[in-house]
């Protein structure tokens, strides 16, 4: 224990009572990395903070705090992304063991290929409320993180999003693009990128303030347009309803409170249209250096504002229930319920699988004697809280671990442009970090160019597949230095797949067959459509 030199990525719920335990056992030399700093909402659930701490980094208030534990032991904390090329090979592999207790999928992927790259030893922790779990992975001998399909984020048709929302989510989603769209970087593929457009030419035209005329743009004429596509419309689901400031302004509702609970009750279109307005202009006037650079973050108050007003005045125009600020800000942050008691008993499962990899260590480097392990606080058949299952071995189409070849289906390669392809399949389904696509021998896609045609380097990342020479079926190397991974990656257009948008609302599909499409089950059963007197 006294030898091993450990890494922590995540000083949060998770990574505050593994730090606490792993010094409370003898463990003496650990790093610990974190890109987060303090949040008054943190304090209820990671021990180590107080409320003097509020805004200081995590891992290094951490670091700091754990001492008082075990005087002895040497904490450094590096405050920073786990993705930055500072945490390449050589940095994971000067380490015995590393331990993940990240809530962000992408970030544990990264974690996950760059451990097994290090040939590293990883325990991932993880919890959900009352139900926790922790998985071990070593290379070659267990599944990693990716052999297990995982869902993924919910993804909804940018035609329900763009016009007919009917669920608080839709609308949170739209309010989330919005503010992207207003105050963050280019980007081609947002669905509101027209209002980006349509705003740059209200704002040059009018003399208005900037909130006030956003939000008849937005909540009135561009409603009322809406209302103008009657193909949409029926008596099941009427127009929207246009909105103009005087008439949000003129609702009568709840005043401001002061209390914790104030974010907890809906309110009134007055206050909402009010906060629009005043947030929008608050940007502008006090963060205009920072517009192009903004993006959606739970931790950011003004942005929470301007999501939570826009949203809800969004779901009074399509007559959809508004809801509180407290839970726009659970639901655009998919915010998971964290329960500190829940993190306590995982940290004690870590550190123990931890000692079975390092007495395996000593020997072979195997996790023989170690455990996945699973908790929930509902009674089980055995009357345990946790209950551990033998470990598995890596599954043979793992892209991770396993040499395999990755297939991935695309609605049309005329459409798809090869930087699409890198940013939302191979980084963002497939956790690479600075992948380089070729084709034939000639590389298609350069990391070093993400963006921008750069004819001296042929490099064209907006350029199709298609005009890559991609075509269905073609075969493309992908290469990612910083992960050291190296595979094969076949793409196969699926046009299919625009007709079944509820299904493939992104466009694409990784495996090797598309699946068969969902049947509704009037469908399936034709017998279910007659009456029983018939």
């Amino acid at each position: 224990v006294k030898g091993a030199k450990l890494l922590v990525v995540g000083a949060g719920g998770i990574g505050c009572e593994v730090l606490k335990d792993l010094v409370l056992s003898g463990f003496i030399d650990i790093e610990v990395v974190d890109l987060d700093t303090i949040d008054v909402s943190n304090l209820n659930r990671q021990f180590l903070f107080r409320k003097h701490h509020v805004k200081k980094p995590k891992g290094e208030t951490a670091a700091e705090a754990v001492k008082v534990f075990n005087p002895a032991a040497t904490v450094r904390a590096h405050f920073g992304n786990i993705k930055d090329s500072q945490f390449g090979i050589d940095f994971y592999s000067k380490f015995t063991l590393c331990i993940n207790g990240l809530d962000n999928a992408s970030a544990r992927r990264h974690v996950n290929h760059m451990c097994l790259a290090a040939g590293l030893p990883m325990l991932d922790g993880g919890s959900t409320g009352f139900e926790a779990q922790v998985t071990v992975t070593v290379k070659g001998e267990t599944e990693c993180y990716d052999c297990v399909t995982r869902p993924k984020p919910k993804v909804y048709p940018v035609c329900t999003i763009r016009n007919t929302p009917d669920l608080p989510i839709h609308c949170i989603v739209w309010a989330k693009h919005l503010y992207d769209i207003l105050f963050g970087p280019a980007d081609d593929s947002n669905v509101l990128r027209d209002v980006k457009e349509a705003m740059d030419e209200v704002r040059a035209t009018g003399n208005g303030a900037a909130g006030e005329l956003l939000f008849d743009h937005l909540f009135n004429k561009e409603i009322a347009k809406q209302g103008t596509m009657a193909e949409l419309w029926s008596a099941a689901r009427p127009p929207p309803t246009p909105l103009t400031l005087e008439e949000a302004r003129a609702a009568k509702g709840n005043a401001a409170g002061k209390a914790v609970e104030d974010a907890q009750v809906v309110w009134s279109l007055q206050r909402l249209a009010d906060l629009f307005v005043a947030t929008v202009g608050a940007i502008y006037a006090n963060r205009s250096g920072e517009i192009g650079t903004l993006t959606f973050t739970k931790d950011d108050p003004q942005c929470v504002d301007f999501v939570t007003a826009a949203a809800n005045i969004r779901m009074n125009n399509y007559r959809i229930e508004m809801q509180s600020r407290w839970t726009v800000q659970s639901m655009a942050g998919s915010i998971i319920p964290a329960v500190a008691s829940t993190n306590a008993i995982l940290s004690a499962l870590i550190v123990q699988q931890a000692l079975h990899i390092l007495r395996e260590g000593e020997l072979k480097r195997t996790a023989t004697q170690a455990r996945q392990v699973w908790m929930r606080y509902e009674s089980t058949s055995i009357g345990k809280v946790a209950i551990g299952s033998q470990l598995l071995k890596p599954n043979a189409e793992c892209h991770a671990c396993s040499n395999t070849t990755v297939v991935v289906h695309v609605s049309s390669v005329s459409e798809w442009q090869i930087n699409k392809l890198v940013k939302v399949v191979l980084c963002g389904q497939l956790g690479l970090s600075q992948p380089m696509v070729v084709l034939g021998g000639d590389m298609i896609y350069d990391p070093e160019f993400p963006e921008g045609d750069h004819p001296e380097e042929g490099a064209h990342p907006e350029w199709s597949l298609k005009q890559w020479g991609v075509d269905s079926g073609k075969m493309l190397g992908v290469m990612d230095d910083i992960q050291k991974r190296d595979f094969q990656l076949v793409v196969q257009e699926a046009p299919e797949m625009l007709e079944r948008e509820e299904e493939f609302p992104e466009g694409y599909f990784i495996g090797k067959d598309l699946p068969p499409r969902k049947v509704a089950e009037s469908e399936e059963n034709p017998a279910k459509k007659l009456k029983t007197s018939d």
